[in-house]
Formats: C-alpha cells, structure tokens, sequence
C-alpha cells in the first residue's frame, strides 16, 4: 500500500497508484468497469437535480450542474482510453489519463470530442487540433482588437454561474443573475443545457446496457488496442482494423453484433496522445 508524506497526496497519483500498482490487469479492468457504472448514476442524479433547478429558472445553478454532469460523463471517455493502453509499458501516457481525470479542461475536450461533436473529423491530426482548441485555457485577444481576453469555456460554465467576481473588461462587479440565460433554457427547437446532456447519458447507458463496460469487455478492447501506440501520426485505416479486430472478437464470444459495437461510446477516437 503506497504511503504518503505529511501534505495531502496527489489525487492523480493516488488514482494511479490504485489502479496500477499492485494490482494485476484483470483487477485493474475490474475497478475501471465499476468506476464507469459509479460515473454513470453520479451524471444522472446531476442532471435530475439541474433539472429541478432549471424547472424553477434558476438557470445559472442549473447549467454549473449540467456542465459538471458533461464532465462526469467525460471521465468515462477517459477510462475507456485507459483500456486501450498497454497497462506495463505505457506509465507516462497513464499518468496523463489519471491526471486527465480531474482537469477541468481535459474531461471537457474529452466529452465534447468523444460523444461526436465533430462527426466531419476524419482523421487524429484533426483531431488533435481539435482537442488543442478544446483545451486551451485562455484565449488572448489581441492588443488592438478591443474585445476582451476569453477564459476556457468551463469558466462560464462553473465560476460564472455561481460566485460574484470583478469583471475587468466592464469595470463592474459580475454577479451570477444573467437574464440571457433564459435563451438557453426556454428554447424547444434547439434543447437546453440539460437536455442535450442526458442525449449523451442515454448513449451512453445505451452502452452500459449492453455490457460493453463490463471488465471482460474492456479486456478485448485492451487487447488489440495495447499493441501499439496511436497518435495523430497513426494512419486511420489502422485504428478501423483494430476496432474491426475487436468488433470480431466481441461477435465470437459474447455474441455482440458489430453493428451495436459501432453505435457504442467504446467506438470512438483515441485522445491519450494528446494530453
């Protein structure tokens, strides 16, 4: 059991240390399945809870709490890219995952990227400008532009929408009382905040249900997708062989129609080698 020193220990290490440390592959397999199912019923609650709340229009309570459910179902994406990591040989990349867990930023590329918000991405080296784009924490804008330096969208989506803060640009206090918000909420063509977020969850509960998440599941994926290393140099014709590998696999033994495999939130982009 690791110990640590007299200040609070690194949670990313401690998830890691958990996960990969004195535990074989098929414990570690174990405890990443649970950790999905644990994530699953923790997304739904906060969205069932951002709903009351947008039901009552407190709408800034209630798109901190669909914000915090999106990257909730971001740490799945997250763990499912664990799986496909060689649990010996790649402690780096690991690291990154375990890291990735509790960025903000991060589970926010992770979900906007992995439930499909770019379905004309075609290959990683788009992909990978794509996660940049997601993941940068501050856009400047410009000394001649007049508009003002941007913060990461999860900015607007968290601290925004609950604390009082000096709002530099306008030289005023903000306070998190935002009529426009109502656009957001009110709107029956385009959904709300919460609604656009349980899409996901459905997706992905679609997936629990057919036990893609379960330890013997994510073995296969781990299987073929630990043999080698994916970055945007990978050729994406590689990636389909290997997901046609699983697919296989997954039909053979468990009786799992490609076609379910494909519709899955197992069946998407690897993002590890861009952390």
């Amino acid at each position: 059991m690791p110990r640590y020193g007299p200040t609070p220990p690194n949670r990313s290490n401690v998830l890691f240390d958990n996960l990969f440390g004195e535990v074989d592959r098929t414990a570690t397999l174990e405890t990443i399945s649970s950790g999905i199912s644990s994530v699953i019923e923790n997304a739904g609650l906060l969205l069932a809870d951002a709903d009351v709340l947008a039901q009552a229009k407190r709408y800034e309570r209630a798109e901190f709490l669909a914000a915090t459910a999106r990257e909730e179902m971001g740490k799945i994406y997250v763990l499912v890219d664990i799986c496909r990591l060689n649990f010996g040989r790649h402690e780096g990349l690991l690291r990154g995952l375990c890291k990735a867990f509790y960025g903000h930023e991060i589970k926010h590329a992770y979900f906007e990227l992995s439930a499909r918000r770019y379905p004309g991405i075609t290959n990683l080296a788009e992909m990978k400008r794509a996660f940049r784009n997601e993941t940068q924490r501050w856009w400047p804008s410009g000394y001649e532009s007049g508009e003002p330096d941007m913060p990461h969208d999860v900015y607007f989506y968290r601290e925004l929408n609950l604390y009082v803060d000096f709002d530099n640009y306008a030289k005023t206090w903000s306070i998190p009382k935002m009529p426009a918000k109502a656009l957001i909420f009110e709107s029956e063509f385009l959904g709300t905040p919460v609604t656009r977020a349980e899409e996901v969850l459905k997706r992905i509960s679609a997936t629990r249900d057919i036990e893609l998440f379960e330890p013997d599941k994510l073995e296969i994926l781990n299987r073929h997708f630990s043999l080698q290393t994916i970055d945007d140099r990978t050729d994406t014709h590689e990636i389909e062989r290997l997901y046609q590998r699983v697919g296989e696999d997954l039909e053979r033994e468990f009786g799992l129609s490609s076609d379910r495999f494909e519709d899955s939130e197992v069946h998407n982009w690897p993002l590890y080698s861009f952390l």
